[in-house]
């Protein structure tokens, strides 16, 4: 079975125009109702697109992005209100925030964390631009997921070009190891939902069959809606 990635999009420049249409639905549904989104933050912006979006759709005032691909910064900087180009990590690091510094009602990692050495000090790190009220949106790729557990049985554990085991993910996550990361960080998971296989027909089958006992591990990703402990 291909990986579900590999299928979907046919190249890296297609990935990073990808308006996340999951995410935006699944925030139309979670949020709670008159949600004020003045300010958000979204770091790994890709080409903005989804910022825009976002923008229309919530009536955002200013959105910032921060996007580590030159090219796709250079695009973004048409969608949304402020990019800055650059490693987030480094940014950190080298105390070089002070362009993004602020209190944002929302911030989003879209397929991020598991790109970073330190998902926890990132973490750490906008805690404290967030509003007290602010959001925390996640999408995260699920390392439980049947094609690279097949790949563990198999001995053929390789690192792709794309994907579920992309060759620049650092760090794996499963849901369990998810609530746990916000946990850590002080946040606590208010909503969650998944992206599943739409491409194959054997993921379906298998959850019928087996009346949903291995969902899970069907999950491509899971998407979440986290608020810091001190706002609940």
């Amino acid at each position: 079975m291909k990986d579900f990635y590999a299928l979907k999009f046919k190249d890296t420049q297609e990935y990073y125009e990808w308006v996340r249409d999951d995410v935006i639905g699944f925030l139309q549904n979670s949020l709670p109702t008159q949600t004020t989104l003045n300010n958000v933050l979204e770091i790994g912006c890709a080409s903005g697109k989804t910022g825009n979006k976002l923008k229309r759709i919530f009536n955002i005032k200013n959105y910032v992005g921060v996007e580590f691909n030159e090219e796709a910064a250079r695009l973004a900087e048409k969608n949304i209100d402020k990019v800055v180009c650059g490693n987030f990590e480094k940014m950190i690091e080298e105390h070089k925030t002070d362009d993004l510094k602020g209190k944002y009602d929302m911030v989003l990692f879209l397929d991020v964390l598991e790109h970073l050495y330190d998902p926890w000090r990132a973490l750490d790190t906008i805690k404290d631009w967030l509003t007290p009220k602010g959001f925390l949106v996640c999408s995260i790729p699920n390392a439980g997921n049947i094609y690279v557990i097949k790949k563990l049985f198999t001995d053929k554990f390789e690192y792709e070009s794309r994907g579920l085991l992309d060759i620049t993910h650092i760090r794996f996550f499963t849901l369990h190891t998810i609530i746990k990361l916000l946990t850590d960080c002080g946040f606590t998971m208010t909503h969650h939902t998944t992206v599943d296989d739409t491409v194959h027909l054997r993921p379906k089958l298998y959850n019928m069959l087996t009346l949903g006992k291995f969902k899970k591990q069907f999950v491509i990703q899971y998407i979440v809606l986290a608020k810091q402990n001190n706002a609940l």
